[in-house]
């Protein structure tokens, strides 16, 4: 219904306005209106179109452009009608600043929070694809090798044991796992690849105080030394250097 008007007349008690009862109609029939809109408080229950002020005259809600002035405080938790649906800012439309207390951020399964000494808590890993620097511009962690610098290890071991490693090698050849066993005599080696050995045929001879000759001992090729005292006797007995081979073949 469109609001009815009193009729007050063209000056005060001419008598060509409505008469007391048709005004009072009229009076009626708005407040009828009026009450049907609310439920008989204060309170609103249908829809308001234009601009709300708050009492010191500050648009609290812009009904011509379509927004919502928040300069002021909120009072209880904001929570949206539906979930995983609404943004707080764009991509092009950020906040400045967020202030926030201790308590936790959310963030999917993760949880981020701060403890009493101001140190970041991450329920989660930490995945980057940039690398992590000091404020020295010193690198950190090289997230693009996934490495950590040796150099700026505080207190960086300079043993192996200094890392922890309880079982670190000690040097010694024995603690090697699987390590070969090193023969202490030529008569342990085989007749195989690589090795040097004679037939049992050789006609050298074993005397000792030879040098630099072998005798044939099961196979197995032993050197003998001879004195430099004989050496040098057989050196000046002899005619020719034929007859110095024949003497030193002979010892």
């Amino acid at each position: 219904m469109a609001q009815q008007n009193i009729n007050i007349g063209s000056s005060a008690n001419k008598g060509d306005g409505d008469p007391i009862r048709t005004a009072f109609t009229k009076v009626n029939a708005n407040f009828t209106e009026l009450f049907a809109r609310h439920d008989g408080s204060i309170a609103h229950v249908t829809d308001i179109k234009g601009s709300v002020f708050g009492d010191d005259s500050t648009v609290l809600v812009d009904g011509l452009n379509g927004k919502v002035n928040l300069d002021g405080t909120v009072k209880g938790n904001i929570i949206p009608d539906t979930d995983v649906t609404y943004d707080i800012g764009s991509s092009t439309k950020r906040f400045k600043d967020l202030y926030l207390s201790g308590n936790t951020i959310h963030l999917g399964t993760s949880t981020l929070s701060v403890d009493a000494n101001g140190n970041f808590q991450l329920s989660g890993g930490l995945k980057s694809n940039n690398p992590i620097v000091g404020d020295d511009s010193t690198l950190l962690v090289d997230t693009a090798n996934s490495s950590i610098p040796y150099t700026v290890l505080s207190g960086n071991p300079t043993t192996v044991a200094g890392y922890g490693i309880t079982d670190a090698f000690d040097g010694a050849y024995g603690s090697l796992t699987g390590a070969p066993t090193i023969p202490t005599n030529n008569n342990t080696l085989t007749n195989g690849a690589g090795y040097i050995t004679t037939s049992s045929t050789d006609a050298l001879t074993n005397k000792s105080g030879n040098v630099s000759m072998f005798t044939n001992d099961s196979n197995y090729l032993t050197a003998e030394t001879i004195t430099l005292t004989t050496l040098k006797t057989e050196v000046a007995a002899s005619t020719d250097f034929a007859d110095f081979q024949t003497r030193v073949a002979a010892l």
